[in-house]
């Protein structure tokens, strides 16, 4: 699980561009065999500013991944789920238990990484 916080005084881009350098600092210390950035499910209730910023911040985090990481990938959680062989739901069942209450979302990130990093 990779975390940062941005200033919230800067403007997005500015934000954006912080985003990449600590990801770029963070990942040889990682060293991930491979990345799952999680994306945000489809809703047609998310107001179009929060998409707008929540699928820029994906785009910075799968594209400085990649840079350094063969296996990267975004998914949503129906995509995760499937991929496991099971539903949305059940993964996230799942990553509760492991990671507990707060980190579902990174939980089934990691999961799925753990994944695809696995697989032939």
């Amino acid at each position: 699980m990779f975390r940062h916080l941005s200033d919230p005084n800067e403007d997005f881009a500015l934000q954006l561009s912080s985003l990449a350098l600590a990801l770029t600092s963070d990942l040889p210390d990682i060293a991930p065999d491979a990345v799952v950035v999680r994306s945000m499910d489809w809703s047609k209730f998310v107001k179009s500013g929060v998409q707008q910023k929540k699928y820029g911040t994906e785009g910075v985090l799968l594209a400085t991944a990649r840079r350094s990481v063969r296996l990267t990938e975004s998914l949503d959680g129906r995509q995760i789920g499937q991929r496991a062989g099971s539903t949305k739901d059940e993964v996230e069942n799942r990553a509760r238990i492991i990671f507990g209450d707060s980190l579902v979302d990174a939980g089934i990130a990691a999961l799925e990484a753990l994944r695809l990093a696995e697989s032939p």
